[in-house]
This record gives structure tokens, sequence and C-alpha cells, in this order.
């Protein structure tokens, strides 16, 4: 089976939303948030731990490494970005630039994502009266 990196990072940020809700993620909890079934979870979970990911055991359940806490909070962040931009920039509701922002930042380039934070900073600056 062949694994994209998109795929791999929307493992990461599941188990990083599961993981925010408290507790341990079993392997059942996270093959219901991806859509798939136990053993193909659990499988996805031995080939993360094998790129040092994640780390998983019985009774820890899944947990990200650093480096996957890096890029789960990466992914989270040029979600957000993006349906943030979706929606106060393209005027989009926020249940379609929900769903749009995750096709959407898959295709942010770093020089984007930095354009897009300048964007929303400056519009935050307060205004001078003269």
């Amino acid at each position: 089976m062949r694994v994209t990196s998109r795929r791999i990072e929307e493992y990461l940020r599941a188990i990083l939303h599961l993981r925010a809700g408290g507790g341990k993620v079993s392997l059942t909890a996270l093959a219901r948030q991806m859509g798939v079934s136990p053993p193909t979870a659990h499988e996805m979970v031995r080939r993360l731990e094998r790129m040092g990911l994640v780390t998983y055991s019985r009774r820890d359940g899944v947990r990200l490494t650093p480096e996957g806490s890096h890029r789960a909070f990466g992914k989270e962040r040029r979600y957000r970005l993006s349906q943030r931009f979706l929606c106060d920039v393209l005027g989009m509701e926020a249940e379609v630039a929900a769903r749009e922002a995750l096709r959407f930042e898959q295709g942010l380039s770093p020089t984007v994502e930095q354009q897009i934070i300048r964007l929303f900073a400056h519009s935050r600056a307060p205004e001078l009266d003269g």
C-alpha cells in the first residue's frame, strides 16, 4: 500500500485532535476518526512508528513524537489559516470553508502561508488616528 504524505498528515492531525479530547488514543478511536478498519489504522500506526512520528503501546495508546507533533501542528495551522482565508477574505460560509480548507491547505506553499499570516496580522493592526 502506497501512503502519501497527505494521508500521513491526516493521521497525525487526527491523533492530535483525539489527544486533545483527553485520555489515550486507541486504535479503535483512530480508525473511527479516519473512517477505516482497526487493522488498517494499526498498519498505518506501525508505519508512522517506523518513521519516528508516533509511539504506540496498548497501555498508552498512540502518541505523537516531537517530530510527529511538529508536523501535526503545522498541518493544523495551515488548515486553520486556509479556513480563515476562505471565510474572511473570500466570504465563504463557515461550513463550506471548513470542507474546502482541507483541500485548499494542501496546495499552500510556505511563501503563500507566510503571506496569509502577514495579511491577517496586518488586518488586526490598530488604526492610527492622524
